[in-house]
């Protein structure tokens, strides 16, 4: 099986459970998983092969490939596949408290998530599809049409903007000359 890397995205500190689901994909459909998940040794390697394979420069450079230059900054000196994963972890996974592990404050998050002007609508769109994996997780499964109308919901604020656009280019005088009124 090969890799679709054309599909991986780079991870920017929003996106850490999306960026997570795809790098453990990539990890395991190459064959590189063992170090960053094993926690002792397969009984069919050597202690050789297993310090060579652990210890393998181009795995923790095939995971750094994937982080944004921003988190780069925050990883630099991490050199082991094993402790990088794991600060990757720390640094952008979200806490288990009782205010995030709770079924009602991701519901909140959700119905209350707005679209920042000056964000990428791809971060954005992975903001959103991270709670709704989150609340999946967690059991509550949020249909596709209540999906799609809470995620028209977070761009309420646009929705001003759309409609004067729409009277702009729909004016009375535009109607009246194409029979419409």
């Amino acid at each position: 099986m090969e890799a679709n890397l054309s599909r991986m995205i780079t991870l920017n500190g929003s996106n850490y459970h999306t960026w997570k689901c795809r790098m453990e994909d990539l990890l395991y459909i190459n064959h590189l998983h063992l170090p960053v998940f094993a926690m002792e040794k397969p009984e069919d390697m050597s202690e050789q092969q297993w310090t060579l394979f652990v210890t393998s420069q181009s795995l923790w450079v095939y995971i750094r490939q994937w982080v944004d230059d921003n988190v780069l900054n925050h990883i630099s000196e991490e050199k082991h596949a094993q402790t990088l994963w794991n600060k990757l972890q720390q640094l952008y996974a979200p806490r288990k408290t009782a205010r995030n592990d709770n079924k009602t404050f991701l519901i909140k998050q959700l119905m209350t998530l707005r679209y920042q002007e000056a964000t990428p609508l791809t971060a954005h769109l992975e903001i959103f599809q991270g709670i709704i994996n989150q609340l999946a997780g967690k059991g509550i499964k949020v249909d596709d049409e209540i999906q799609g109308l809470c995620l028209l919901a977070t761009f309420a604020r646009l929705m001003g903007d759309i409609y004067n656009v729409v009277v702009k280019l729909f004016s009375a005088e535009w109607c009246s000359q194409h029979g419409f009124g």
